[in-house]
């Protein structure tokens, strides 16, 4: 298993679900494991970490729900990445607004 990451990828955006939320910038870090059956004997897969970060930005302009984030990132890497054998996405929303002090919330989904 050959496993391509991308972490920490960093985005501000105005997600949210309550109405206030579309009105300021959450900020955001997303993180993005590929993996691919490998064979050392064979030359190893290959996943362009600029076509991972182009997909995670289009995906996290405005919306609600970081879940929905999470589905859409996943459907369009797994369009991308088609001999990927499992893929996962993690969304942080840092420092979201709860009462007292939450260094962030996340959500992942791996397949």
């Amino acid at each position: 298993m050959l496993t391509t990451s991308l972490h920490q990828i960093k985005i501000a955006a105005p997600i949210g679900l309550h109405a206030e939320e579309a009105l300021i910038i959450n900020n955001f870090e997303i993180d993005v494991d590929i993996s691919f059956h490998a064979d050392i004997e064979n030359p190893l897969p290959y996943a362009d970490y600029s076509s991972i970060q182009a997909i995670v930005k289009e995906h996290m302009q405005v919306g609600s729900l970081i879940e929905t984030h999470v589905q859409e990132i996943y459907k369009a890497l797994k369009d991308t990445f088609t001999e990927a054998d499992k893929i996962k996405v993690c969304i942080r929303k840092m420092h979201p607004p709860l009462d007292g002090e939450v260094r962030y919330a996340q959500v992942c989904f791996e397949h």
